[in-house]
């Protein structure tokens, strides 16, 4: 229901910022900007929200806890612990930053001179980006035999 709701709410954002490129002048980056404040704001309320909201820890198959370690659903001191005690965690968050500094301009350049339809398009094509970067980096290695075409692709 979640990714339901989340698509419905990316196209709902497409849709009116085409609008807002059509009908009024604004500059990319003051859009970019205007978005990153929005999601900003929501994230750092829904986050602060989060620090206070309990759970219980759930244990997956493999005998782990796999969500609420320290009985809340959000622990940022613990958070921010982890981030800075580690090099290429510091590294892994600083280049998502720039990575969606970077997709936000892309987008509305799309939008502004393009359309929804190519916004969605390279919205798409993001996880190969991702992708082709951490091979490049080493962190993946790739089998030759997992990445083929299909020619009689059935569902």
């Amino acid at each position: 229901m979640l990714v339901v709701v989340s698509q419905l709410l990316g196209a709902v954002q497409s849709v009116i910022e085409e609008k807002l490129f059509r009908t009024r002048m604004i500059d990319n980056i003051e859009a970019t900007g205007i978005e990153g404040m929005a999601a900003f704001l929501v994230g750092a309320l829904l986050l602060l929200i989060f620090n206070f909201v309990p759970c219980s820890p759930m244990v997956g198959s493999d005998g782990k806890i796999q969500f609420c370690q320290f009985s809340l659903v959000e622990d940022n001191v613990m958070a921010f612990r982890q981030i800075g005690g580690s090099a290429g965690l510091t590294g892994a968050v600083i280049s998502f930053a720039l990575a969606t500094v970077v997709l936000s301009y892309v987008s509305t350049v799309m939008i502004k001179y393009g359309t929804t339809i190519q916004r969605a398009i390279v919205a798409c094509l993001r996880p190969v980006g991702v992708w082709i970067v951490s091979v490049t980096l080493g962190w993946e290695n790739v089998v030759v035999l997992q990445v083929r075409f299909r020619r009689n692709f059935r569902l």
